[in-house]
């Protein structure tokens, strides 16, 4: 697209915040949600996040089997959220709702027991340095492709696109279809390690394209073991009528 790569980068003051790793979930910022925690240090990080400003650094864990990630288990990259609300359900388990805010990378661990805190890093990147008509176009790109993703999986309702395209910033549509689509833990965290706004338009638009292609491979091969199962049951069927008329003649 002929990107410049001039963009500037603004960085913020560090924040240490309590640090969550989560299974098999990638936070996005601008999205609210909700999930279970029943770690023993996982609802020690909660309970100091309520306590304190209520913000929580989450971030996914590489090996999904781990019951207790280490450092090197866990991604750098992740989203500095607002814990909105916090139920508890029965044995020991808590529900969270949260609210992702910003990206932001783990810069150093303050803090292992009884929980996890991190040291990390807020930036922004901006994108005046790049053609205004090519992210249009960009833009337009990755809303086209996901439409296309939301006809051929059936399993997102039409309405989260009229609320995405109105979005005027480019990042927040990315991180919101990001969060909207069905990827691998490790390829959506490739979309959340993009700062850049452009670049995650990128990243996203050639994810998009490889998922229409593979789900349109999908659909293909179901119509067409859907079409021979009918077949079969036709052939049966006629069988059966056969047999029927051939006992009733005697």
């Amino acid at each position: 697209m002929g990107k410049q790569k001039n963009n500037k980068t603004i960085k913020k003051d560090d924040m240490i915040l309590p640090l969550l790793p989560l299974r098999g979930l990638v936070v996005f910022p601008y999205v609210i949600m909700h999930f279970d925690v029943g770690r023993y240090k996982s609802i020690k990080a909660l309970d100091d996040t309520i306590t304190n400003n209520q913000l929580i650094f989450l971030v996914a864990q590489k090996d999904l089997k781990s019951d207790s990630p280490s450092e090197d288990d866990i991604y750098k990259v992740g989203t500095i959220s607002r814990v909105k609300q916090l139920v508890k359900l029965p044995g020991d388990t808590i529900r969270v709702l949260i609210e992702g805010v910003s990206r932001a990378e783990v810069k150093e661990f303050v803090q292992v027991e009884p929980y996890f805190m991190a040291q990390v890093e807020e930036r922004e990147v901006s994108i005046e340095n790049n053609s205004e008509l090519e992210i249009e176009a960009l833009k337009r790109q990755v809303l086209e492709a996901f439409e296309e993703y939301i006809r051929l999986s059936s399993k997102i309702s039409t309405d989260i696109l009229l609320t995405i395209s109105s979005i005027e910033n480019v990042g927040q549509m990315c991180d919101m279809i990001a969060s909207s689509i069905f990827l691998k833990v490790e390829v959506k965290q490739e979309i959340l390690n993009e700062f850049d706004p452009v670049s995650r338009m990128e990243k996203l638009l050639e994810i998009l394209i490889k998922e229409n292609e593979i789900l349109a491979i999908e659909k293909n091969i179901n119509q067409r073991v859907r079409s021979q199962i009918d077949k079969m049951q036709k052939e049966y069927y006629l069988k059966e009528q056969m047999k029927a008329i051939q006992n009733e003649l005697g």
